[in-house]
């Protein structure tokens, strides 16, 4: 049991480029749902009235896979605003 207590904590490690995946994804299927064939026959089913909702869903959805993907790499974005001097400005004021 103690090695069991000493051992580090499993992480898993999911790749940059499969975040932005997903991201692009979501950002994707919010402009491109207009354009679908069935769009327009959906929204007049429900009087337009579910297009609103159905916008502030995926937008949402975005916003709080940003808000996971910052969270999950605020180190790496940290560095490379430190490294780039870009943060200079923003993060030093006195």
């Amino acid at each position: 049991m103690a090695a069991v207590m000493l051992t580090p904590r499993p992480r898993r490690v999911v790749a940059l480029g499969q975040w932005g995946a997903v991201g692009g994804l979501l950002a994707l299927s919010g402009v491109l749902m207009p354009f679908v064939q069935g769009f327009w026959g959906f929204g007049g089913a429900f009087n337009d009235a579910v297009l609103f909702p159905l916008a502030l869903v995926l937008g949402t959805s975005l916003a709080i896979f940003g808000f996971l993907f910052i969270g999950s790499h605020f180190e790496e974005l940290s560095g490379m605003l430190d490294r780039s001097g870009s943060a200079k400005g923003f993060m030093h004021r006195h």
